[in-house]
């Protein structure tokens, strides 16, 4: 399996574990936890600060941001996320702590949630599941040490050529603000980059 685990048009849990987890499940079985479905307002918070993260999301349309703030108040966007993804307040969800960060809605979003405990008892009996959630926590932890290291590795014209290469889908829905505060940036040095 790729590290990337964007599908577009495979919008379903069901179809992800097909695709990426068991080819042998079928979309006609049942799944060993329970999903529900939700829709969020653009700029609606899915996941706010200090509260613990009860679900996991599949996004099947919409745009998706998780952020934080440093202590002078100016914000930091950690990810964004497009159909086809996972995405929760990721280290609250599996370790119970008030989250961090907060998860936010940019665009109207459709999306597939899994309850914490549903997902957790799944994991206790059932294998398929069990590969699934290592194969999501996987890649997480693949994405994260990777972003990790290109802000300690490289410079921020190269950190914006690698999202140019691996997502260009993503930035022509972004402001330029948006792109900085992804690069860990001021708008305007956002703006000698694009413009030499």
């Amino acid at each position: 399996m790729s590290s990337n685990i964007i599908t577009p048009g495979s919008l379903s849990i069901k179809q992800f574990i097909h695709d990426h987890v068991d080819r042998r499940f079928s979309l006609d079985q049942d799944l060993a936890f329970k999903t529900s479905l939700a829709s969020f307002k653009r700029h609606e918070i899915i996941t706010p600060y200090g509260e613990v993260e009860n679900y996991g999301y599949y996004l099947l349309e919409g745009l998706v941001k998780i952020s934080t703030f440093r202590e002078d108040g100016e914000e930091r966007i950690l990810d964004f996320f497009m159909p086809g993804q996972f995405f929760s307040s990721y280290y609250s969800f599996l370790f119970r702590e008030a989250s961090d960060v907060q998860v936010t809605a940019m665009r109207k979003c459709h999306v597939e949630c899994i309850y914490y405990k549903d997902i957790m008892a799944a994991y206790e009996e059932d294998l398929i599941s069990n590969k699934f959630g290592r194969i999501v926590t996987q890649y997480y932890y693949g994405e994260k040490t990777k972003r990790e290291k290109q802000f300690l590795k490289l410079s921020a014209t190269e950190r914006y050529q690698i999202l140019l290469a691996n997502r260009p889908e993503l930035v022509p829905q972004l402001k330029k603000k948006e792109i900085a505060m992804y690069l860990g940036i001021d708008h305007r040095s956002l703006s000698r980059i694009i413009n030499p």
